[in-house]
């Protein structure tokens, strides 16, 4: 077997959180400076980079699946992240969230994304989003513990729950 490396980005800059789903890489990249992180995807059918958000403070920590990419967004400067999603085709952003607490580390799969949410009770919740009906469900709500570290894939989320004082892996399934 041949080892095949692709260099994508070939400036100076740090880039950081790649991620890939079928043609797309996205990646956040600092060359606009260190607080003004951006979003950017590389096509690898066309072989060209393109600038996904230009908003100012730090969009960060992307996400993308298909030709939904999902990150959170510190745009406001409030030191608090909301999350935002862009269709590809359409190239359409959206804002998903808009609140004074912090919402972050999303993930996407399909129709689907979900994201840790501080906005009920200061402890990390996990949000699920439908991007076809636009509803928002809780996954776990209002307990008071953190939960971390989410992945989603078609109908399950997992992540890390700390709810018995050490973290134990929990699951959510729906149809």
């Amino acid at each position: 077997k041949k080892d095949i490396k692709t260099r994508i980005t070939v400036d100076s800059f740090d880039q950081e959180y790649p991620d890939i789903s079928g043609r797309y890489v996205v990646w956040a990249d600092y060359r606009h400076g260190p607080w003004n992180l951006d979003i950017y995807m590389y096509d690898l059918k066309t072989e060209e980079i393109a600038q996904i958000t230009t908003a100012p403070g730090n969009q960060t920590k992307p996400r993308i699946s298909g030709n939904t990419i999902v990150w959170h967004d510190f745009r406001d400067g409030t030191g608090s992240a909301d999350i935002f999603m862009y269709d590809i085709k359409t190239k359409e952003e959206t804002r998903l969230t808009n609140d004074a607490i912090s919402q972050g580390y999303p993930v996407v799969s399909g129709d689907k994304i979900a994201w840790q949410d501080n906005t009920n009770d200061g402890a990390t919740d996990v949000v699920l989003y439908d991007i076809k009906t636009g509803e928002k469900t809780w996954m776990t709500s209002g307990d008071g513990f953190t939960q971390s570290q989410l992945a989603i894939d078609k109908n399950r989320a997992v992540w890390l729950d700390y709810r018995n004082g050490f973290p134990d892996i929990y699951m959510a399934e729906w149809k």
